[in-house]
């Protein structure tokens, strides 16, 4: 189960990155979906 939320969470943030316009809204994804992936680990 660990292992879907973290390949969701990979997909999510790597479609987020794929469709960012600038750096900043691409550094700003992949810190929200480190906090994410963060707030899941035991």
């Amino acid at each position: 189960m660990k292992r879907l939320f973290v390949a969701v969470a990979a997909f999510a943030l790597a479609a987020g990155i794929a469709s960012a316009q600038d750096m900043s809204a691409a550094v700003e994804t992949f810190n929200m979906g480190a906090q994410t992936l963060e707030s899941r680990a035991p």
